[in-house]
């Protein structure tokens, strides 16, 4: 069964980033590389505070957004 996580960063000047992914390793990875030029990669460095996994991917997005708002 796949794994969903949602996953908090805490950025430079104590901004934070909410995301979701199946792999939180890989993308904190992909994050601190700048991988993708995004949000995260003009407030380096980042720092991951809280995880929670999910079972569905629309239960991750779901606590997503709710995060978000």
């Amino acid at each position: 069964m796949k794994e969903f996580w949602v996953y908090i960063l805490e950025c430079a000047e104590e901004k934070y980033y909410t995301g979701s992914t199946t792999d939180v390793e890989r993308r904190l990875y992909e994050q601190k590389t700048k991988k993708y030029n995004g949000y995260t990669s003009y407030r380096l460095p980042v720092k991951l505070v809280y995880t929670q996994k999910f079972n569905s991917y629309h239960e991750a997005f779901q606590f997503e957004r709710k995060i978000k708002n």
